[in-house]
């Protein structure tokens, strides 16, 4: 018998995202002996980390059965749908999560605008994020507005908005660490490279690296906009101390190369605990598009 059912929860979940997946499975199964709702939500998380969609849709579909009136397991069933391609599927399951008084209707409406975008309808989507400007998740729909506007072309009107929302490129704020904002800076500056203006570019898409220390892409282009680009760069990873420990990625040809973007992207005084080459096979991929946790 579990003692403290929150505290084992929150246990569970933390080991999980810490690569526990095996230790989360047992602790979700425990959990589904004592018919908690948590542990099919921990179980199917499992089972998507691992990417075992199929496993995590059946323990989604077993759970619903029990609990039929659960927003949030329609939301996962319609997100393990769209992950699938099955879109005419996902859309009926997220009206059945809006349809029983969803808590976090902004977080569904959001899925559904990814959904939009997946099924490359993007004036809808578009349309979608007109409609959810007063959001609890602005810069997510943001994010997403200015990959579709970039996708579309529409340079001029994305950096309007980009201009409305945030001032001059000039005035950017060297502290903020956020990755919906990164997109935001990393969309922006590759406009402004489109039409031409590469000293603006250049400094958003730096920008978009301080925001995002994982946005490979960003590096890659930033290279290009350095006259510097490469067919064979390798990812580096560092460990920077700053207030606390940052796990950084450059894209370089040598660490030494990598050093001096750190220096670059940071500052000359910054200090760099260890550094390590990630193997090509490894490569981090980015995105683009917000990737919404299921």
């Amino acid at each position: 018998m579990i003692q403290d059912t929150e505290e084992f929860i929150k246990k569970a979940f933390e080991t999980l995202y810490q690569g526990g997946q095996d230790e989360a499975k047992v602790a979700a199964e425990e959990l589904i002996k004592q018919n908690n709702i948590n542990g099919y939500n921990l179980l199917s998380e499992c089972f998507l980390i691992d990417q075992d969609i199929p496993k995590a849709q059946s323990v989604v579909e077993r759970a619903l059965e029990l609990f039929p009136e659960q927003w949030q397991l329609w939301m996962k069933k319609a997100n393990i749908e769209t992950t699938m391609n099955s879109f005419e599927v996902a859309h009926k399951s997220y009206k059945k999560a809006l349809d029983f008084d969803a808590s976090d209707a902004e977080l569904i409406n959001l899925n559904i605008t990814v959904l939009y975008c997946k099924e490359d309808k993007l004036d809808e989507a578009l349309a979608h994020i007109s409609a959810s400007q007063r959001s609890d998740y602005k810069s997510e729909f943001a994010s997403l507005r200015y990959k579709i506007l970039f996708s579309q072309g529409k340079y001029s009107e994305l950096i309007s908005d980009f201009d409305e929302e945030f001032g001059s490129v000039d005035e950017l704020n060297q502290e903020d660490i956020f990755v919906n904002l990164s997109e935001i800076y990393f969309y922006t500056g590759k406009a402004y490279n489109e039409i031409g203006i590469s000293d603006k570019a250049k400094k958003l898409i730096l920008q978009a690296m301080r925001t995002d220390f994982r946005n490979t892409e960003a590096m890659e282009i930033y290279r290009e906009l350095c006259d510097n680009p490469s067919e064979n760069a390798e990812i580096y990873m560092h460990q920077i101390k700053r207030d606390h420990t940052l796990i950084v990625s450059t894209l370089a040809d040598s660490e030494d190369e990598s050093m001096e973007y750190i220096k670059e992207i940071f500052g000359s005084d910054i200090d760099i605990a260890e550094s390590t080459k990630v193997h090509n096979s490894e490569k981090i991929k980015y995105k683009g598009l917000v990737e919404i946790k299921l």
